[in-house]
């Protein structure tokens, strides 16, 4: 998804107005799409820093809930992917807590 690589250049709102509405289209046309399920979560982790909670609530994760994580590539990508947006906003919650 070219997504992925203008996201820095899309403003809020266009994310969550555009690209997450598509992205979950694409998803749920091609769910059996290997492939393609590996670069809407690519797509997802882009732009997931630049959502609200409720965004994040309400659009990411039905769309995480429904990823059918039997394959062992896609659970690989999901774990390290998300995994590490975790620590990250961890971190920066400690780091402004100290500030």
């Amino acid at each position: 998804m070219a997504v992925t690589n203008i996201a820095p250049s899309l403003d809020d709102q266009m994310i969550r107005k555009l690209v997450l509405p598509k992205t979950k289209a694409v998803f749920e046309r091609n769910a059996g799409d290997l492939k393609l399920t590996l670069n809407v979560l690519a797509c997802l982790t882009r732009v997931i820093d630049r959502l609200d909670k409720s965004a994040v609530i309400d659009e990411v994760l039905p769309l995480l809930w429904d990823v059918k994580l039997q394959d062992p590539e896609i659970i690989k990508e999901v774990v390290s992917k998300w995994e590490l947006k975790l620590l990250i906003k961890i971190k920066k919650s400690k780091l402004n807590r100290v500030l």
